[in-house]
């Protein structure tokens, strides 16, 4: 053991300094220089942790402006965040684009049963933004497709 204390000078005064008692002025500048690298530490923790949007605009509510600009009420508001929320949709006034967009939002599943209030006043808000309602007529959701037995009723068999 000896010899490998012998062989490196840093073990050697390693073992030195715990055989001897340690003097006050060694003991404040290791506590000094503890105190200035936790010091360095936070200051670079902070500078790497800052928030980088400080410099950046807000962003815009797209909704918020659509509902101003086509003079909607702040219930339609809620009702169209509800729905674009629930349908998963990032930017809510996304389903203002089309009749399409705004009809597969409400039958989206991540809206469950919607409450029939809810699709009055969605069916409501379609008309009047987009000239079309939500509820399809009878016709339009029978299949175009004739069933296997109106084919076997036709051909006579």
């Amino acid at each position: 053991m000896t010899a490998l204390l012998a062989a490196n000078p840093f073990l050697e005064s390693v073992q030195r300094s715990l055989n001897e008692d340690v003097d006050n002025t060694e003991l404040a500048v290791f506590g000094i220089s503890i105190l200035c690298f936790l010091l360095v530490l936070l200051v670079a923790a902070r500078f790497f942790n800052q928030d980088r949007s400080a410099g950046r605009e807000p962003e815009v509510d797209y909704l918020t402006v659509l509902v101003d600009l086509l003079g909607l009420s702040e219930e339609d508001r809620r009702d169209l965040c509800r729905v674009a929320t629930a349908a998963g949709l990032a930017q809510p006034a996304a389903i203002l684009l089309t009749p399409a967009n705004f009809a597969h939002a409400i039958r989206h599943p991540g809206l469950g049963r919607p409450d029939p209030a809810l699709l009055r006043r969605m069916d409501d808000l379609s008309r009047r933004l987009f000239g079309t309602t939500l509820v399809q007529p009878p016709e339009a959701t029978a299949t175009q497709k004739p069933s296997v037995r109106e084919h076997q009723t036709v051909a006579g068999v």
